[in-house]
């Protein structure tokens, strides 16, 4: 007849089921800036549980509509509120803008969350290489 396997056990159980209830959402990145650039600002910066580096609740006018849209981006070190975040192909590289990988160039700095910055070493055949540097205030 065989055994129950030990997945079997843990499907069952709750466990070992993680804690969703308090999830603030996905951070997303892609937002229809494949053109030009999208204005918006930070409204907060919030924690969000099973995650290390916090959340920016940034808000953008809809783009077809007469409202406000709201979207989650992973926090960048220096983000605030009320600051402005351009997102989009025509970005410029400032703390906490997006902009797609293609149109950044190499050596430029790419992301800095809690206190870890990558930077740009190169690109080729699609590959990506990232160079991690961190920071002389680490704490370990």
């Amino acid at each position: 007849m065989g055994r129950v396997i030990r997945g079997q056990h843990k499907g069952a159980s709750s466990a070992l089921s993680s804690h969703t209830h308090h999830r603030k959402g996905p951070a997303r990145l892609d937002f229809g800036e494949h053109n030009g650039y999208l204005k918006g600002a930070v409204t907060e910066v919030i924690h969000d549980p099973g995650r290390g580096a916090p959340l920016a609740r940034v808000a953008f006018r809809h783009l077809f509509r007469y409202k406000l849209q709201k979207e989650l981006f992973i926090a960048a070190d220096g983000m605030y509120t009320d600051q402005s975040v351009f997102c989009g192909k025509k970005a410029n590289l400032v703390v906490g803008n997006v902009s797609p990988v293609g149109s950044i160039g190499k050596r430029a700095p790419s992301s800095a969350t809690w206190r870890i910055t990558s930077v740009i070493v190169g690109f080729s055949l699609g590959l990506l290489g990232i160079t991690l540097l961190l920071s002389p205030n680490t704490r370990r």
